[in-house]
């Protein structure tokens, strides 16, 4: 019988830890799920599993983004569809209004108007996520008014019940020499009457007036002058009150013959 010698001994013996080595690493890899444990394990493949990952986190953000893209859409068309209705809704009212209505009628009319021009500013100023809906890139849009809230009007209503004389007729009139004074945001709006018997009425019209055509330059503010009076605007007696134009009043006559005054929304004045 021939025996083997040495060298054969220590290659089989050499073959068998090889073996056993890799049964040992097969195991290993079965147990833990993962076929690389070091980069030096196999550096092809772990380039390769380093670009997937890095491809999955690209997919992983396309999504976010897409999810992200589908709300601010669905937020934007929302709010197209609500400036739909109120568009819709004033178009009604025009109509309406151009059929003969009372005074009551058209003032209710005119408050539901300001009212959609609110909700409407609302609307185009609308967010999603501190982003702007219509607003480009901006953080802020600059459409209108910013940050409009519905209401947040500062108004002041000059009543003439207690002006002059109630006469036989039930109208109240003012006598020659007569001088109103409204102070309003910095400014004082002057009527001055050269006649007897002037209606309270015909003093609410000018002041009206003279506040929806006034100029933020105070010479160029208009003023109105016949046989019966006289009126204009001219700056404040007192230093300490400063003409704001951002605070933009509008004046109207109420059914009931009350001076309205209004300024923007979120501003204040002093009256």
């Amino acid at each position: 019988m021939r025996l083997p010698n040495l060298s054969s001994t220590n290659a089989i013996s050499a073959k068998i830890r090889e073996l056993d080595q890799k049964r040992f690493e097969m195991d290993r890899q079965i147990s833990s799920g993962q076929k690389l444990r070091f980069p030096e394990d196999d550096g092809m493949r772990l380039g390769r599993v380093i670009r997937l990952e890095t491809q999955k986190g690209q997919l992983t953000q396309y999504q976010r983004n897409a999810s992200y893209a589908e709300e601010f859409l669905n937020a934007g068309q929302l709010n197209l569809d609500k400036l739909t209705e109120l568009n819709q809704r004033a178009q009604e009212i025009a109509r309406s209004a151009g059929s003969s209505l009372n005074g009551p009628a058209m003032e209710t009319y005119g408050h539901e108007i300001n009212q959609l021009i609110e909700e409407a500013l609302n609307r185009i100023n609308a967010t999603h996520r501190k982003q702007a809906l219509f607003g480009g890139t901006k953080l802020k849009p600059k459409f209108a008014s910013t940050d409009v809230m519905l209401g947040k009007r500062q108004t002041k209503t000059f009543s003439f019940s207690e002006v002059g004389q109630a006469w036989a007729d039930g109208k109240r009139r003012i006598g020659f020499g007569d001088e109103m004074i409204f102070s309003l945001n910095g400014r004082e709006y002057v009527f001055q009457s050269k006649v007897d018997g002037l209606e309270t009425d015909e003093v609410a019209a000018r002041v009206r007036d003279l506040i929806n055509n006034q100029s933020d330059v105070l010479s160029d503010s208009q003023s109105y002058e016949t046989s019966q009076y006289k009126a204009f605007v001219r700056g404040s007696g007192s230093s300490s009150l400063a003409y704001d134009p951002a605070v933009d009043l509008a004046a109207a006559v109420s059914s009931n013959g009350e001076l309205v005054v209004t300024g923007a929304v979120g501003k204040t004045y002093d009256a």
